[in-house]
């Protein structure tokens, strides 16, 4: 082992070059000997010496490693240290190539849209009024591409493929009358439209626009572009995220008639450009050609793009089969509930945006309480089995059609339901147990691990065993992100909370899969109108679950559910150790009115419950037994709902405040001063006050027990 002074003359021979040519360092040269042993003096030598490497240090910076300036992005420094290691640089973002998923960031400018846009040639601009006594006019933008075009754009717009057949986001999209909600915000990968395929006149799915006649015989793709107008950029600027907008700078001289369409000729090197790996492409291409009905797992590390993944899969088999069923066991980043859950969903239409932009009702759903199972694995681990308890009973061959479905459908098959299941990032210990089990019951066909490191160094290749395909595929990391995964659960509340209520549609008509997409955010959830329950008529009980809720008192209850997100659960059948709590205390009764709780209840057995949404508990009259409650579920579900669960789930903060101009301007929340908002606190209060300030985590203190003795 050689000492500290060797070592630092050893890291002086790196030879320091440019990226075009990087040499390694020999590291097996002896160090010169010293011709005077080492001073024992240590206080005086170290103070000097100390000054001295410190000059030292500045010199060699200033002479081996320039400075950043942006007229040299291109002169980068690299010091390699280990002859396997990876080339790093302070100054100097580290490359990654180009099948990882995201654009090459040693590159400035990076053409993305190969489609050149010419008013009345390759462009089409429609506009049709409502009917005659109305001013609205509906806009269409058809667009005439060749073959390999692309087009990439942020915002969110309606796309109908009238002749042809495109790719996006990984999934094709064929001919069809049916439209496609795309949402694409800039702090998510960008939208990219490529031809895959042309049509022609012969095509009888998608009649072809008056406006297009010029075009009606030739061999081409047309695409119909439409504004959703689903409120949903108005989601974005409640949450107040730069991450999260869809506005883009204006890359085209042309307009193009949409008001949320915003395309994209070139990006720079801070941007993100969905491409699929080719790891990635390699296991779709297998699935895709798999013979029977594939029950598919993808696994993995957080942050490895797991769930763009599931996205891909789900979205391809959609090309084969009328529906799939979709298990999300990961309660922390969900795809179509709020988070802390676990749900069963079964899909007919592909998805193309993030999660909060296709909130779904599920086809089940139970709440676990927490967006971690650290603490509440044993219900977790009960949720998700039922689950799959539920898609082989009533899923898996319950949805066999007796139509052949529209002429543009009839290629997909509803002999069988294929299932997607996407699990959580914790995959150590307890979390790698759950997961064995999860995959023992799930009989499942393909397992997709996703390796951030390589560690398995089995990139793309298959491994077969016991009928089941193992494939390690690689990791896909962002390369910033101002939103946390906390900022994205919060987004995901707040786009729950703002639907319109008929946006989530009734239990008994989630066969079908699809919801509309609309939000609402002329009111903030302050001053929306709730509903009024008394809770001794509408629930039958009342559960706490999650970390300290069995040291609530029964009559402090009430304080804790004040302002706090519970889950609606319906009950099926009451089973006998858990209905038989009941509440017999003289102290249960607040003003008259008896509260349906036992301190220490757990959840309700997953095996005769199911969640059917959220709600938020707005405010609590102890005096009248009343709470008002805020929910998007519908009037049909909630007439179902017992029982009312609450547990680790927090209403963010953004939906405490009131986002009206006029309120802002006032200083003021829904009518009330800030100073007087309960809850809420604007300032850190006097100097010297206990608890003002935000905790701080000390993690560099050790116990007695670690420390040298």
């Amino acid at each position: 082992m050689l000492s500290a002074v060797a070592a630092r003359k050893q890291q002086k021979s790196v030879i320091v070059t440019t990226n075009a040519e990087v040499v390694e360092p020999i590291l097996d040269v002896d160090p010169v000997p010293s011709s005077k042993p080492p001073s024992k003096r240590k206080f005086d030598q170290t103070n000097s010496n100390t000054a001295s490497r410190k000059r030292k240090r500045q010199a060699v910076a200033s002479e081996e490693q320039p400075m950043y300036e942006e007229d040299t992005k291109e002169r980068y420094s690299t010091i390699v240290i280990k002859s396997n290691g990876r080339g790093y640089s302070p100054s100097a973002p580290v490359a990654i190539a180009e099948d990882t998923g995201l654009i090459n960031p040693n590159e400035d400018e990076h053409t993305l849209s190969t489609f050149v846009p010419k008013l009345g040639q390759n462009l089409f601009i429609e506009k049709i009024r409502q009917n005659d006594n109305s001013e609205s006019i509906s806009t269409s933008v058809y667009l005439t591409l060749s073959l390999g075009e692309k087009l990439s754009f942020t915002g969110s717009v309606s796309l109908t493929v009238v002749r042809g057949t495109v790719s996006m986001f990984g999934c094709l999209i064929s001919a069809s009358p049916r439209s496609h909600a795309i949402f694409a915000p800039k702090g998510y990968p960008i939208a990219t439209m490529e031809v895959q395929e042309l049509g022609d006149a012969k095509d009888p799915i998608c009649e072809v626009p008056s406006i297009l006649s010029t075009q009606a015989n030739n061999k081409s793709c047309i695409v119909k572009l439409e504004d959703l107008r689903s409120g949903v950029d108005e989601i974005l600027n409640l949450y107040g995220s730069s991450d999260t907008t869809f506005e883009w700078s204006q890359d085209f001289s042309i307009g193009w008639a949409l008001q949320d369409f915003h395309p994209i000729q070139t990006v720079n090197r801070s941007s993100m450009v969905f491409q699929n790996p080719s790891s990635w492409k390699e296991a779709l291409d297998d699935l895709s050609s798999y013979e029977d009905t594939p029950s598919v797992m993808i696994k993995g590390p957080k942050n490895t793009g797991k769930s763009m993944f599931a996205r891909i899969v789900t979205n391809r088999l959609l090309q084969r089969y009328r529906r799939v069923a979709y298990i999300d066991c990961d309660i922390g980043q969900t795809e179509f509930t709020p988070p802390g859950m676990v749900s069963l969903h079964v899909l007919t239409e592909p998805v193309f945006g993030p999660p909060f932009t296709h909130l779904r009702q599920p086809f089940r759903a139970h709440f676990v309480g927490s967006t971690s199972i650290r603490s509440l694995h044993l219900h977790y681990r009960a949720c998700v089995l039922q689950l799959l308890e539920t898609y082989r009973l009533d899923v898996r061959y319950a949805f066999d059609l007796d139509d052949e479905g529209p002429a543009y459908d009839v290629q997909r098959s509803t002999e069988e339901i294929p299932l997607v299941i996407n699990m959580f990032g914790w995959t150590k210990g307890t979390g790698a147990d759950i997961t064995r089990e999860i995959e023992s019951a799930a009989s499942l066909t393909h397992v997709f691990t996703l390796d951030p490191d390589d560690t398995l160094q089995t990139n793309g290749q298959q491994l077969q065993s016991e009928g089941i395909s193992y494939t390690v595929l690689e990791a896909i990391k962002l390369l910033h992100s101002d939103s946390t995964a906390a900022d994205k659960r919060a987004l995901m509340l707040m786009s729950y909370f703002h639907r319109k209520p008929e946006g989530l549609i009734p239990l008994n008509q989630v066969s079908n899969g699809e919801s509309s997409i609309q939000w609402r955010t002329e009111l903030p959830l302050c001053a929306m109108p709730p509903w009024e329950v008394k809770w001794a008529e509408a629930f039958d009980k009342i559960v706490l679950i999650g970390n300290g809720s069995e040291d609530v008192h029964r009559t402090e209850v009430l304080r804790a559910l004040n302002g706090a997100i519970v889950a609606l659960v319906e009950v099926e059948t009451f089973s006998s150790d858990w209905s038989s709590m009941q509440a017999d205390h003289e102290d249960d009764y607040l003003g008259g009115t008896s509260i349906p709780y036992i301190q220490g209840t757990g959840p309700p057995p997953p095996a005769s419950s199911r969640c059917v949404g959220y709600a938020l508990i707005r405010g609590v009259r102890a005096s009248t037994g009343v709470l008002h409650i805020l929910t998007p579920v519908s009037p049909v579900d909630l007439k179902r709902v017992r029982v009312i669960v609450m547990g680790e789930i927090r209403l963010p903060i953004q939906g405490m405040l009131d986002h009206r101009p006029r309120a802002r301007v006032l200083g003021h929340i829904a009518g009330v001063d800030y100073a007087n908002v309960p809850f809420l606190y604007w300032n850190t209060g006097l100097p010297g006050t206990p608890g003002s300030k935000k905790l701080r985590v000390r993690r560099n203190l050790m116990r007695k027990s670690q420390m040298e003795r």
